[in-house]
């Protein structure tokens, strides 16, 4: 079906899967593994503003593909997941091309590696004074400099959601994480700053930056969402390993570098000092 009219998002789901099916007709459960993925893929566009398919940018693409999982806490996907979302996304822009609606390039980048995947790497020092440069300096106040003071704390995203102004003690300069790794961090200096301005202000029993309601999974992604896009404003990207939780981790390697690694593990909420000292790209055991 070649056709000069705009194609709706939403229509080509119907377009699509049957074709799906027909691709993979001798093949047990490949089908509908790859019209489920599009049809996540798809809604995921629709509900970021994509209401035509001329609308779908890479970077909707791209944070689709490393989208994370919401069980009892946000979980950043494995590599294999973003691999087989890649797979299904090029199946989907190879069909709308054969079916003449799709002219545009190719949007799901280089193949991922199944067994390598991108972790994000902890930001310098030099790079958070660039993102709280890049939040602070705004003509209309967003909101993404207390998101920024909330993950420079330690907070995930799916702590950071459920934040409230009582969580918070200016007077004593520590907050209070609540969820599956419960704790209190201290506040540092820039996000105290940040808390005094803006949190005296907010009424108390509410997230203080997301919307009064959303249920939890909405809500981290919500917060994901906004601190990806942050940093990709402060020039930062996934090429260079460098998502919104990067902004905690570089907290966490300040921590690091000054009272070791437990400190660090207990900042971040982490259980395991392995993996603690793998996110923050830390060879503890050459240490010892």
């Amino acid at each position: 079906m070649e056709s000069d009219e705009p194609v709706r998002t939403a229509e080509v789901l119907e377009i699509v899967l049957p074709l799906v099916v027909m691709r993979y007709p001798a093949e047990s459960g490949t089908a509908e593994k790859c019209a489920k993925t599009i049809r996540q893929a798809l809604n995921y566009f629709l509900h970021n503003g994509a209401e035509l398919i001329e609308h779908i940018t890479p970077e909707m693409v791209d944070d689709f593909l490393w989208l994370g999982t919401h069980r009892r806490e946000y979980k950043e996907p494995s590599s294999a997941t973003a691999a087989n979302r890649q797979w299904a996304l090029r199946v989907l822009f190879e069909l709308l091309r054969e079916m003449g609606v799709w002219d545009g390039p190719d949007m799901t980048g280089d193949s991922i590696d199944r067994e390598h995947g991108r972790s994000s790497r902890p930001a310098t020092p030099d790079e958070i004074e660039q993102i709280q440069i890049m939040a602070t300096n705004v003509l209309v106040p967003s909101g993404d400099e207390l998101l920024l003071a909330l993950a420079l704390c330690g907070g995930s995203a799916s702590e950071i959601s459920v934040v409230c102004r009582e969580d918070i003690d200016l007077d004593e300069g520590e907050i209070h994480f609540v969820g599956v790794s419960e704790r209190v961090n201290r506040i540092p200096e820039w996000s105290q700053h940040v808390f005094e301005e803006t949190v005296t202000r907010l009424p108390e029993s509410t997230p203080l930056v997301v919307r009064p309601g959303l249920p939890l999974a909405r809500a981290t992604q919500s917060v994901t969402t906004r601190l990806n896009n942050l940093m990709k404003r402060a020039g930062f990207s996934r090429v260079s390993d460098m998502t919104g939780v990067s902004i905690r981790l570089g907290a966490a390697q300040q921590i690091l570098a000054t009272e070791g690694l437990e400190a660090a593990a207990r900042f971040l909420g982490n259980q395991s000092l392995d993996l603690t000292a793998k996110s923050l790209r830390y060879d503890w055991w050459a240490q010892n």
